[in-house]
Parts: structure tokens; sequence; C-alpha cells
């Protein structure tokens, strides 16, 4: 990954957490709320365009952002969006995601187990009440997926801004 493609990402996520947050402030969306900063994640681990370590750097500061916007303990979401990094990076061999039903099926997946590794990290915080914390991951991990597309969409086309194609002829 280019420090270049890194801070576009980082920027976008800024951008669209305050976007989110903006929206949940003036919409009645009682909780439910699209995990962009995840979408972001997954798609950068699933097309395995560079090194492991700066794509696993990269989705911490993201999940840090995510962290410092919506008031959870710091670290919660920059350990968990790291961790879905590693997945995501682990499963770009195994997985295609160029298909809509694809990839609203994989965001689908990874957002309910995305959800569900936030509330067994916080499970202390809700004092014996960590089941009532999943309600609303199924709502939540709806949203990101019918979302999915869309993103991938967005972040396919700022990807060939930024990734140089080898193979492409340049004129002298």
């Amino acid at each position: 990954m280019t420090m270049v493609r890194g801070l576009a990402y980082v920027g976008l996520a800024y951008a669209s957490l305050i976007v989110l947050a903006s929206a949940e402030a003036l919409l009645p969306l009682h909780g439910v709320v699209p995990e962009v900063a995840l979408l972001l994640v997954v798609h950068i681990g699933l097309g395995g365009k560079g090194s492991a370590p700066a794509e696993v750097a990269v989705a911490m500061i993201i999940g840090y952002l995510v962290d410092l916007s919506s008031g959870s303990p710091r670290g919660l979401h920059a350990l968990s969006l790291g961790l879905a990094m590693i997945g995501a990076r682990a499963a770009a061999s195994r997985l295609m995601v160029n298909n809509l039903w694809q990839q609203v099926v994989v965001m689908l997946l990874a957002s309910f187990a995305h959800g569900a590794l936030v509330v067994a990290l916080s499970s202390p915080m809700y004092d014996g009440e960590a089941l009532q914390a999943l309600r609303l991951l199924p709502a939540t991990a709806l949203a990101t997926a019918l979302l999915a597309p869309f993103v991938f969409v967005f972040l396919r086309r700022i990807d060939r801004k930024l990734i140089r194609d080898p193979h492409a002829l340049r004129a002298g």
C-alpha cells in the first residue's frame, strides 16, 4: 500500500464518519447506521494490493478514528478493525467478490462477525447485559451489506486513480 492510498482511505474514513454522525443526529435512525469503516477495511483487505502490515496499520488508524468519533473506549474499534483486516487478507485469495450478491453476502457475514467481536471485547462494560447489546446487530449488518455494492464501486474508482498500472504504456 502506498502512502497516498493509505492517506486517501484515512481521509475518506474521516469524512464518512463526520457525515454519518451528522446523519445520525439529524435523522431518526435509532442506532442502525451502516459500518462504513468496516466497508473500507474489508475492501482494502480483499483487494490485496499492498503489504499486510501497512494495510493493518491503516485499518487500525481508521479504527482509532471510529473510537474517537463514537465515544467508545480507545482501542476497541482499532483492535477489531485490525483483526477484520487480517481476516479479510486471509480470505482474499479464497473469495471472489465481483458480483453484487457476493459483495452483499461477504459484507453481511463480516458485519455480523465484527459486531459480535466488538460486543465480546467490550462485554465487561455491559455489566451482564451483553446479549441485550446484540439486538441492533442484525439491522446494522443488513444496512452495511446493502450499502456494500455502492461503496465498493466508489472505492474501485478511487483505486483506479491511485494505483499505477505497471502494464500501461507510457508516452515519452
